[in-house]
C-alpha cells in the first residue's frame, strides 16, 4: 500500500518510489488518505494499481484483513499501519517524519532516495518504534501545578 501527498507534490520522485514498488510487489494498492490525494494520483494515469476504501474504518479493515507493507509520504498513514501490525516506511516530505523517525526509531527515508526504499523492501526487517518515554513524562512535566497529584 502507498500514500502520496497532494499538498507537497513532488511527480517525479512519487512516480520513481512508486514504480520502484511496482518492480518489488506483485499487486500495489494506494490509500488516498485525503480527497485532494485521490486527484494527485489520479494524474499519473496509473490503471494497475488497486484502490484502498478511502476512509479510516475501511484503511484499518484493509490492512486488518491483508498482509501488506505500507510505503509512502502520509506520516499518520504509516503510523496507523504499525498500529495494526504492518510494516511501513514513512518518506520524508518535511521535517515531521525525519525528527519523528530520530527520536523514535520510525523507520522514515527520503522520497527522492529510491535506493534506501528499495533497500527497506528488500530488507524484511519488522517496524518497530520505542518511544522516548523518560523525556515525553519530563515534558509533560512542565504543565503540572507544582504540589497537584499526578494522574
Amino acid at each position: 500500500v502507498f500514500t502520496l501527498s497532494a499538498w507537497r507534490p513532488d511527480a517525479a520522485a512519487d512516480r520513481a518510489f512508486v514504480d520502484a514498488l511496482r518492480r518489488h510487489y506483485k499487486r500495489v494498492w494506494f490509500f488516498p488518505q485525503m480527497q485532494d490525494d485521490w486527484a494527485y494520483f489520479r494524474g499519473f494515469g496509473w490503471d494497475d494499481i488497486g484502490m484502498v476504501p478511502p476512509s479510516t474504518p475501511g484503511y484499518t479493515r484493509f490492512l486488518d484483513e491483508n498482509d501488506v507493507d505500507v510505503v509512502g509520504t502520509r506520516l499518520h498513514g504509516g503510523i496507523r499501519a504499525i498500529q495494526r501490525g504492518r510494516r511501513a516506511l514513512i518518506l520524508a516530505i518535511d521535517n515531521r517524519a525525519a525528527e519523528i523517525g530520530r527520536d523514535t526509531g520510525l523507520p522514515v527515508a527520503d522520497r527522492k532516495d529510491t535506493a534506501a526504499i528499495e533497500a527497506w523492501i528488500e530488507g524484511g526487517a519488522a517496524t518497530t518504534v520505542a518511544l522516548p518515554l523518560e523525556a515525553i513524562a519530563a515534558w509533560k512535566a512542565q504543565f503540572q501545578t507544582p504540589g497537584a497529584a499526578r494522574p
